[in-house]
């Protein structure tokens, strides 16, 4: 099994003696097991000044943390896209591929943790000196290439249980999620959207080199200074990948399709975001060439800007 890391670089709020902000590079385990143990997850931190601001720093990091934990991870995942060249070029240096994600739940976690527990301790913590959170618009999404679109979709629903044989079934491409992440009971059904085609080995490969984030159902709203008719306006499957890379998975032009939409969303949020997609050739199938297990929140915390 591939062993990912999550990595963030930004300012906290905490100055130094010449009243600066002080950066910091966190590094922890990004675990794809769906049973994995969180209680002891690798943790490496330290902190930098507001000159050492670049990829050396984030280098050195990377290296120390791998001589540390006598591990180099396959992948890093990270979700600041202004922080995007340091970051890639700093694992490069170490031969470790980087990537934007919004897979980086166990660093979200984390600085929630620190924010709460261990800059306030800190000599030099001023609330004040937290950067504002920046959210920035969603781009348009992208349609899918044609000859990665399914015949038929669904949206289906399993119960936590059962998704916890996940790692009995027959995948070809995928990758799980930690079910300690989400306090939910057994008989909580996790929503998930499933594709059918004859090309399911194909698009299942094509989305394994995306780094997925999450499905959302999206109302478009017909221009009022437009004649055309609503259904030329059709509510929308998002797929969501990396981070602001959108792709239109499949539109929803009437009340049937519509309602399955909804109640996507409505089983998402009582599961605390978690869903999935899958990929079959037909319903009749027992394996699935894809099945992805994701999480949609609200973009971390409204207390870690994002940008």
């Amino acid at each position: 099994m591939a062993v990912v890391w999550e990595l963030d670089f930004y300012s906290r709020p905490v100055l130094d003696e010449n009243g600066k902000k002080r950066w910091e590079v966190l590094i922890c385990d990004s675990p794809t097991d769906l049973n994995a143990d969180l209680g002891d997850p690798y943790r490496y931190s330290v902190f930098c000044s507001n000159t050492e601001v670049n990829s050396i720093t984030v280098s050195n990091a990377m290296k120390a943390a791998i001589a540390e934990s006598g591990v180099k991870p396959d992948k890093v995942r990270f979700f600041r896209q202004s922080l995007r060249n340091a970051i890639e070029a700093g694992c490069q240096t170490v031969g470790v591929n980087a990537c934007l994600s919004q897979r980086t739940l166990m660093m979200e976690q984390w600085i929630e943790e620190r924010l709460e527990k261990v800059y306030p301790q800190d000599p030099g913590y001023q609330a004040s000196a937290q950067a504002a959170a920046l959210y920035l618009p969603p781009p348009a999404a992208r349609p899918l290439p044609d000859a990665l679109l399914g015949q038929k979709w669904a949206v289906v629903s399993l119960p936590v249980e059962a998704l916890r044989d996940m790692g009995e079934w027959e995948i070809d491409f995928g990758e799980a999620m930690p079910l300690e992440l989400f306090d939910l009971k057994d008989d909580t059904l996790v929503p998930g959207v499933l594709v059918f085609s004859p090309r399911a080995k194909a698009i299942a490969a094509w989305m394994s080199g995306l780094e997925m984030g999450f499905v959302r159902i999206e109302v478009q709203e017909k221009p009022s200074s437009l004649s055309s008719k609503e259904s030329e306006f059709p509510d929308q499957i998002i797929l969501e990948t990396g981070v602001g890379d959108r792709w239109v998975f499949a539109n929803l032009p009437d009340a049937k399709t519509k309602e399955e939409g909804q109640s996507l969303e409505v089983l998402k949020t009582a599961a605390q975001g978690l869903h999935f997609i899958a990929i079959q050739k037909d319903p009749d199938s027992e394996r699935f060439e894809g099945f992805w297990m994701m999480s949609e929140r609200q973009v971390l915390s409204p207390r870690i800007p994002v940008a």
